[in-house]
């Protein structure tokens, strides 16, 4: 459950004819409330050890002493602490951001320059975890009845810790840009816009200061903060009347990661005639790291592994993965190429489209997955996994480096129809759709395509992609007149993709997961100072289609790719709006 409340105000000063003062103030507070299983033991389970950037064994084997054990033999267990209750944590966010500055008009130019000040503070409760140092010992004092948790309520609650830490972010801007005309040329004025910026970002995560008590739960640290100076300009050539040159460049120079280096951007758009449109452009980008991934964070999450070596012979498991920050990495960079064209072949219709190829250099991610680390730790430095006394992995160590490369291309389609009603009102038919044709990543030299199948969720170098289908699209249906009345229709339609993995040694019987379409509908009625609008998402209630790899792999266990659906089924929005 989630509940947001937000307010914004914004002033303006007049300071003559040619000058103004401006200023808004944003303030936004978000509570979320959200119950997960109650924790457990078992052969995996682990506890952050802060003194040395580790992890630490809990062990789930019962001594021999303890009344819990089986004949009077130590035995090891896979528990839930039911009688714990579920784990309720509260997220509280509080974001604010003011801004003042100054605009006006000097020698002809068009200037503004201002200052902004933003922080977000958001603070964490989970309740119900279980102290790992409590229950260590109540398995060696046998205090704990593991048989019979309602025999032993006191050893219960003593073993519930609350988990609670408090993270900031802060960000200050300093800017200042201009633009106006320099000279004419055949196709009109050639104008130039140039600016400058200063940021200075921090975040204070310290972390959760009883991480080292806590039993398998994740923890984030980032106490970081730099400087960002940047320039960038942008040059319109107007040529001739129907062919237009646009150059923009930015650079930036961040105080921990250096200079990314002037990054341009080229534009073309030629107009013959009216009804035909060609453009073309090529830009180079970056992203640079943030400052988690730059600076010297630990973030300790779970995963599930498939682990050859495991003494249970488990077809699964789960394992903490430490993955570090690294102060050397280098930012990401990019390049792109776009060509389109747009036609209008008759009144009120457009019609365009819109090749794209993406080239991503030094992208960012962790120099391995838990996986890859289990499969061959030889590879990795040592320590990069650390096992318990019986061989049962405990976790990995991973780090932030910059390690692939991702090519992906494909066509944009749209096409839009307005049209009047002898009735009344008129109709927009609008389509929007994407064509995938190829996305791609290369590790170590070896290209590998996930296009059409759902490979880069669960077996790509990196984690998080989502399924990669080869076309997605909508088709949309509106009307409207001019009482303030207006509806419409959308449908949404995601192709299928392949399912060809093999999942934990397990070979899927699915071979191909099916595609899905959802309708939507929309109203909208304005009188006066009112507004009201109504919208009911997936109206049939259609859910996801099935995924056995999702199932197979995800911690949740959602039978559908979460990447890409979710399950709320139909969902009601209203909306209500009096403006004074």
């Amino acid at each position: 459950a989630a509940e947001r409340a937000n307010f914004v105000t914004s002033a303006n000063l007049k300071l003559g004819d040619n000058w103004e003062a401006y200023g808004d103030l944003f303030f936004s507070n978000e509570d979320t409330n959200s119950a997960f299983t109650p924790a457990s033991l078992s052969s995996g389970s682990y506890v952050l050890t802060p003194a040395t950037g580790g992890a630490a064994a809990v062990s789930n084997i019962l001594p021999a002493t303890n009344p819990s054990a089986r004949g009077g033999i130590a035995t090891p267990i896979n528990y839930a602490f039911l009688d714990n209750g579920r784990r309720d944590t509260i997220t509280i966010s509080n974001a604010w951001r003011v801004t003042a500055g100054i605009k006006g008009t000097f020698l002809g130019w068009d200037v503004d320059g201002g200052y902004g000040h933003s922080e977000d503070h958001v603070s964490f409760e989970g309740r119900n975890y279980v102290n790992a140092e409590s229950l260590t010992a109540d398995i060696a004092n046998g205090s704990y009845n593991f048989l019979n948790p309602l025999s032993t309520p006191a050893g219960a609650a003593g073993l519930n810790i609350t988990d609670a830490y408090r993270a900031v972010s802060k960000l200050d801007t300093v800017d200042v840009k201009g633009s106006g005309r320099l000279f004419d040329l055949p196709g009109g004025p050639m104008k130039m816009a140039i600016g400058a910026e200063f940021r200075h970002e921090s975040e204070d995560q310290p972390g959760d200061p009883d991480a080292a008590l806590l039993l398998s739960t994740g923890f984030v640290r980032v106490v970081a903060d730099r400087s960002v100076w940047a320039v960038f300009g942008e040059f319109d050539f107007p040529i001739l009347k129907s062919l237009d040159a646009d150059i923009a460049i930015r650079e930036e120079h961040y105080g921990d990661v250096g200079s990314t280096g002037v990054k341009p951007q080229y534009t073309l758009k030629y107009t013959p005639f009216q009804q035909l449109t060609l453009r073309a452009s090529y830009a180079q980008g970056f992203r640079a790291p943030s400052l988690e991934e730059a600076s010297n964070s630990t973030l300790l999450s779970n995963s599930t592994v498939n682990d050859a070596l495991d003494p249970q012979g488990r077809p699964t498991e789960n394992v903490g993965n430490i993955t570090s920050g690294n102060p050397n990495i280098k930012p990401e960079t990019s390049k792109n190429l776009n060509l389109g064209v747009t036609v209008n072949p008759v009144d009120n219709v457009t019609l365009s489209a819109d090749f794209y190829n993406l080239w991503l250099y030094n992208v960012i991610a962790g120099s391995a997955t838990p996986q890859q680390v289990i499969d061959d730790p030889g590879a990795f430095p040592p320590g990069s996994l650390v096992r318990a006394a019986d061989g049962t992995a405990i976790y990995t160590i991973t780090s932030y480096s910059n390690q692939f490369e991702i090519n992906t291309s494909g066509i944009d389609l749209a096409g839009n129809y307005t049209f009047p009603l002898a009735v009344g009102g008129r109709v927009n038919v609008g389509l929007g759709a994407t064509y995938v044709n190829k996305f791609q990543i290369n590790q170590a030299g070896v290209w590998r395509n996930f296009t059409g199948q759902n490979g880069w969720d669960y077996d790509s170098p990196i984690a998080g992609g989502g399924p990669v289908p080869h076309w997605k699209g909508s088709l949309n249906a509106g009307w409207a007149n001019d009482t303030g009345l207006s509806a419409g229709a959308t449908m949404r339609y995601t192709a299928g993709y392949q399912n060809s993995l093999t999942v934990f040694d397990q070979v899927t019987t699915q071979v191909n997961v099916a595609s899905f379409t959802a309708f939507d509908l929309n109203a909208e009625y304005k009188v006066k100072n009112w507004d009201f609008r109504l919208s009911v998402l997936n109206v049939l209630n259609r859910y996801p289609p099935y995924d056995s790899a999702a199932m197979l792999d995800s911690p949740e266990g959602d039978p559908y790719d979460p990447f890409t659906y979710d399950d709320l089924g139909r969902a009601i929005d209203l909306h209500v709006k009096f403006s004074l």
